[in-house]
C-alpha cells in the first residue's frame, strides 16, 4: 500500500496474514459434549499445520459461532508447538502471558474475535499452529461455522 504525503509516495510495510483453520461455512463443526479438559478441536487433530510467524508480533482468533450451545466457561484457543504435538497438553500458550481464545458460550449466529495480543517470543518463528477446546461440561454441543487465526 502506498500513501501520499506532500506529493511523495511513502511505502507502508505491515505484514498481515490469515490462517483459515476452517472456512467452509456450509460444513459446520459440532463439538459434541465439549469436555472440561483441554482437547484437540478434532480427533485425530486435523487443524495442525506449520507456519512461519517470524515476521509478525500480534495475533487474534475469529470464530463464527453457529449455536449458543456452549456452556459458560467453554472456549476455543489458538496455540503453538515447536514439534508435532501428540496431545492438546503439548500445545503452548501463543499469547505473551495470555491465551488467545474465544468463548463458546455467546449468542448464536455471531462472530467473536479476541483482541489483538502480543505473541510469545518463542512463537515468533517457524511453528506448528493448532486449536484446542476446553472448559466444557460434557453435555453442551457448540457449533462453529468458521475459525480464522489472524496475524500482523
Amino acid at each position: 500500500m502506498l500513501s501520499t504525503l506532500t506529493g511523495a509516495f511513502i511505502p507502508r510495510t505491515r505484514t498481515q496474514f490469515v490462517v483459515p483453520f476452517h472456512a467452509a461455512a456450509q460444513t459446520a463443526i459440532t463439538i459434541t459434549n465439549i469436555a472440561a479438559a483441554n482437547t484437540f478441536l478434532a480427533s485425530p487433530p486435523q487443524f495442525l499445520n506449520r507456519y512461519d510467524l517470524s515476521g509478525v508480533t500480534e495475533g487474534r482468533l475469529a470464530v463464527h459461532l453457529g449455536s449458543a450451545n456452549g456452556n459458560v466457561g467453554s472456549f476455543i484457543r489458538l496455540a503453538y508447538a515447536l514439534t508435532y504435538p501428540a496431545a492438546a497438553a503439548n500445545l503452548l500458550q501463543i499469547g505473551q502471558g495470555v491465551h488467545i481464545e474465544v468463548p463458546l458460550s455467546g449468542a448464536a449466529n455471531a462472530i467473536y474475535v479476541s483482541s489483538w495480543l502480543p505473541l510469545n517470543m518463542n512463537a515468533r518463528t517457524d511453528v506448528i499452529l493448532g486449536l484446542y477446546t476446553g472448559g466444557g461440561d460434557g453435555v453442551a454441543d457448540p457449533v462453529l461455522y468458521s475459525i480464522v487465526g489472524q496475524f500482523r
